[in-house]
């Protein structure tokens, strides 16, 4: 009974639809044809093992590629099948306000996601009833202070038809918040700084990716540009009150194929620099503990189809990879003086195995803490954390799968702001489960939930 009258509802939608439309006529593009090359194109990288000879394949729609979108005739055609698009659903209008209306019975829309330490305040963000984006805010972490308002996005975002934020970044001294935009919705972001004592701001890098990281102190952020085709490929210093012409390239990606970006180990103490396409990778690290810091590459980028991603924990880089052919990736791990010895990080034959590889574990990601580590990853189909260090002669490596309280459950990231903590925090949900945030004390072996989704 439930299929039939489903199908009655679709067939009187579509037939309210072909009526509405029936005296509606559609934009159609005008064909051009074009022969466009595929292959070795003399002037363009289209690869290492390119088609040659070149072939030509006809496109009648070629010349609409507009990468500046500022093409009127290319632009009113757009607008056009969206008036025409707006016309024959219209009659769908009153509809979509009760589906609209319904769902958003559902949402908890004044609400705010678990408070996180981090220093001498806890950090969190929240949404209220009516407003489209989310306000950032922060409060002393020891006593009842005030709540403070770093970011309200919904005020950045007056007099913009788009606002996008990517990044949201208090400095090292919690003096500074950055925070990158993107006003236009072509992903292309601009970072501002805010001085949280006066509410200053001003606007310190133009043109970037959205990444933001700060250095060791809140004088030096780092950031990504893009070349013409939007591939992050410069890794940039930029020194805080100063000019954006004075910034310093720390790197460049000149492989097409590649793309780089920025961030920071867990334990704040170095830089990283990955760079990498679909098939394999290369990652650089900066001492920013060294008052006279260099670049050291980790691993070149010599074999095809080999990857790895690092981080660090005490005296050593805990790296993922799927080298020796273990498609699953693995754990391994090499001594901080390796690193940093140009002839012997030159190959990766001083990693060595922190666990065996396991075909039926999916390794995929670790973040560190002071005492422990959390390995992240998939086994038996499902999500899993494992709790992982070192015994106390600081000899053998031990891991402790987290135990969860369902069969078939989900596991996500949640915010990890301190390295000295015993506690991890983690997302949980399940079919019947909403989603939790839940955090584990690696001393006392328990778990805690902080905050359960509202349903």
């Amino acid at each position: 009974m439930q299929a039939n009258l489903g199908l009655l509802v679709r067939g009187l939608l579509l037939l309210a639809f072909v009526t509405t439309t029936a005296s509606l006529t559609p934009p159609v593009l005008e064909k051009r044809p074009k022969n466009v090359p595929f292959g070795k194109v003399p002037g363009e990288n289209r690869g290492k093992q390119p088609m040659e000879p070149v072939i030509y394949l006809e496109d009648p729609y070629y010349y609409v590629r507009d990468d500046n979108r500022s093409n009127t005739e290319i632009l009113d055609h757009l607008k056009a099948e969206n008036a025409y698009t707006k016309a024959a659903l219209s009659h769908l209008d009153s509809l979509q306000d009760e589906l609209y209306k319904e769902l958003l019975s559902h949402v908890q829309e004044t609400d705010q996601k678990v408070p996180y330490p981090h220093g001498d305040f806890v950090y969190y963000s929240g949404t209220e009833k009516g407003k489209a984006y989310r306000i950032h805010y922060r409060k002393p972490r020891h006593d009842d202070g005030a709540e403070e308002i770093l970011l309200d996005v919904n005020k950045l975002a007056e007099g913009h038809a788009h606002c996008g934020v990517g990044k949201v970044e208090v400095s090292p001294d919690h003096k500074l918040l950055a925070y990158s935009v993107d006003f236009t919705g072509y992903e292309t972001y601009d970072i501002y700084i805010k001085d949280l004592a006066t509410n200053t701001i001003n606007k310190a890098v133009e043109g970037c990716d959205g990444t933001i990281e700060w250095g060791r102190d809140a004088e030096t952020l780092f950031y990504v540009t893009q070349d013409a085709a939007q591939r992050s490929h410069k890794v940039w210093s930029h020194l805080v009150g100063a000019p954006q012409s004075d910034d310093t390239t720390l790197f460049t990606e000149d492989d097409e194929i590649f793309s780089a970006d920025v961030f920071k180990t867990s334990s704040g103490r170095f830089l990283v620099i990955p760079t990498s396409s679909k098939e394999t990778s290369e990652v650089r690290v900066l001492d920013l503990h060294d008052p006279q810091p260099s670049l050291a590459v980790v691993a070149p980028r010599v074999q095809l189809f080999v990857a790895y991603t690092i981080e660090h924990w005490q005296n050593e880089l805990l790296i993922s990879t799927n080298r020796d052919g273990d498609v699953n990736f693995k754990l391994m791990s090499v001594p901080l003086h390796i690193v940093f010895d140009k002839q012997k990080a030159a190959h990766n034959s001083h990693w060595t195995s922190v666990f065996a590889y396991d075909p039926t574990v999916k390794v995929a990601s670790v973040i560190s803490f002071e005492s422990f580590f959390v390995l992240s990853g998939r086994q038996d189909g499902l999500t899993q954390r494992w709790i992982c260090g070192k015994d106390t002669n600081n000899s053998t490596w031990h891991k402790t799968r987290l135990p969860m309280p369902e069969a078939i459950y989900s596991l996500g990231t949640a915010k990890n702001a301190e390295y000295a903590t015993t506690k991890y925090r983690y997302t949980y949900s399940s079919l019947t489960t909403p989603e939790q945030t839940v955090e584990y004390d690696f001393i006392s072996n328990k778990t805690v939930i902080l905050k359960e989704t509202p349903v």
